[in-house]
């Protein structure tokens, strides 16, 4: 009984050291790597539609964290953890959010840490202001209350695909650009170094640009002139341009197209106070929010260096729209 016992001690012993040795292994794993897609960031009156997106992103194979205690069970430490760990943070906004200590802590580190913030009204007719105005200031909402839950949701994860795309894309920029420089270090460790260095980082930026160009969807429309450009084209361009203010006031819009945008233009530049106005209103009457002005004004230059552009290759699809538009102005 005795050698028994000695036994199942020792078996016992060994399991624990086999066991911590495992928990550390995970624990270096998951310090290294991004163990999340998304963290939710809510205040408990919220919980119930919370848990219901929860949910729904989970049985899309997302990784979410999502406190279910919240602020009777967390600490500082656990939700700094689970914001450092996630490629983007949901703020589920409110006014109970707003007043709480402990989401303002979370949704300010989120944007210390440059996470990829997505604003979520869980709230009818809710305008963040104070510090909350000031994280979601510019960032495109996705408004659970103003529609019915399955669209808002597909909302959401349009939000989350766009982001992801645009990710990738940087990603394998960023890679082709280091192992060119690698490359080209190779390649001129003998004579003349520096101006090879400078003339094949040209031809570098030149490829990568192009690839872009090929790889991204999103940048299509830099290859058209703004009267040819689609719905998905005009919406790529503000979204690009950091617009997503303006940009939602066109989202569902599917005849806004380039044509649309550069009479809208011209408008701007013909009435600015008054079309300001105008978008201002509309976007506060649809989607409860307000036009910055100085966001209005990058928009209205972001379309004059469509139509005013400085390099050669802009400026002949500069001129063949200006040909374009006296031949339509012919025709009808």
């Amino acid at each position: 009984v005795q050698a028994a016992a000695k036994g199942v001690l020792w078996k016992l012993e060994n399991e624990l050291i086999i066991t911590k040795q495992l928990l550390d292994k995970n624990e270096n794993t998951i310090n290294n790597e991004d163990k999340y897609d998304i963290m939710i960031s809510y205040s408990h009156s919220n919980k119930d539609l919370c848990l219901q997106i929860y949910e729904s992103l989970i049985k899309l194979n997302y990784r979410v964290w999502l406190d279910f205690e919240n602020m009777y069970g967390s600490t500082l430490q656990s939700m700094a953890t689970a914001i450092e760990l996630s490629d983007m943070v949901f703020i589920c906004m409110s006014n109970p959010y707003k007043q709480s200590a402990y989401c303002r802590s979370e949704a300010e580190y989120a944007y210390t840490r440059q996470r990829h913030i997505i604003p979520l009204v869980m709230e009818k007719k809710y305008r963040p202001d104070g510090w909350l105005g000031i994280i979601c200031a510019s960032k495109m909402y996705v408004d659970f209350t103003k529609t019915d839950y399955e669209q808002a949701l597909q909302k959401l994860i349009s939000q989350i695909q766009l982001y992801r795309q645009r990710t990738s894309i940087n990603t394998l920029s960023s890679s082709t650009i280091k192992d060119k420089k690698n490359e080209i270090l190779t390649h001129d460790n003998k004579t003349s170094a520096a101006v090879k260095i400078q003339e094949n980082t040209c031809d570098e930026q030149t490829q990568v640009e192009k690839f872009e160009r090929l790889s991204s969807i999103e940048n299509s429309y830099n290859d058209r002139f703004i009267e040819w450009w689609t719905h998905e084209d005009v919406l790529n361009f503000l979204h690009d341009k950091r617009l997503d203010v303006i940009r939602t006031l066109f989202e569902y819009e599917q005849q806004f197209d380039g044509h649309s945008l550069y009479i809208l233009y011209k408008q701007c530049q013909s009435n600015t106070q008054s079309t300001y106005q105008v978008l201002n209103t509309q976007l506060n009457q649809l989607h409860d929010r307000t036009l910055p002005y100085f966001t209005y004004i990058h928009f209205v230059s972001e379309l004059e260096k469509q139509f005013n552009p400085l390099d050669i290759k802009q400026y002949i699809r500069y001129l063949l729209w200006i040909i374009y538009a006296k031949i339509r102005q012919k025709v009808f």
